[in-house]
C-alpha cells in the first residue's frame, strides 16, 4: 500500500479475502510507455485458500511477501510459491515470474 499511495500505515490490519490497489507508472526514455499496475493483496489464512486461488489464476506475475518478524510467515513462502506455480501458467505452459 505504501508503494501505491505513498502512505505508511504503522498498524497493519490483516487482509480478509482480497484488497485491490492500482498504480499508474510512466516509463521514460526511448518510447514513452504508460503502465497500469494492479496489486492484489490476497489473504494468507488457510480458510481463504480456495477463494484466493480464483483471484490469481490468470496473473502474469506475482510478488510474494512475508513478515520479517514472523518466522511462520517466512516458512509459508514455499507454500505460496508452490500454490502460484500450480495454479497459474503463462501462454507457453511455463510458470509466471515471481519476486520474493
Amino acid at each position: 500500500q505504501r508503494y501505491v499511495s505513498n502512505c505508511f500505515i504503522e498498524e497493519y490490519m490483516c487482509t480478509i479475502g482480497v484488497d485491490f490497489f492500482t498504480k499508474i507508472v510512466e516509463k521514460h526514455g526511448g518510447k514513452q510507455t504508460r503502465l497500469r499496475l494492479q496489486f492484489w493483496d490476497i489473504a494468507g489464512q488457510e480458510r481463504y485458500t480456495m477463494l484466493t486461488r480464483a483471484y490469481y489464476r490468470y496473473a502474469r506475475g506475482c510478488i510474494i511477501m512475508f513478515d520479517l518478524t514472523d518466522p511462520i510467515s517466512f516458512d509459508n513462502v514455499k507454500k505460496w510459491k508452490k500454490a502460484v506455480d500450480s495454479t497459474t501458467l503463462d501462454d507457453h505452459s511455463a510458470t509466471i515470474p515471481c519476486l520474493l
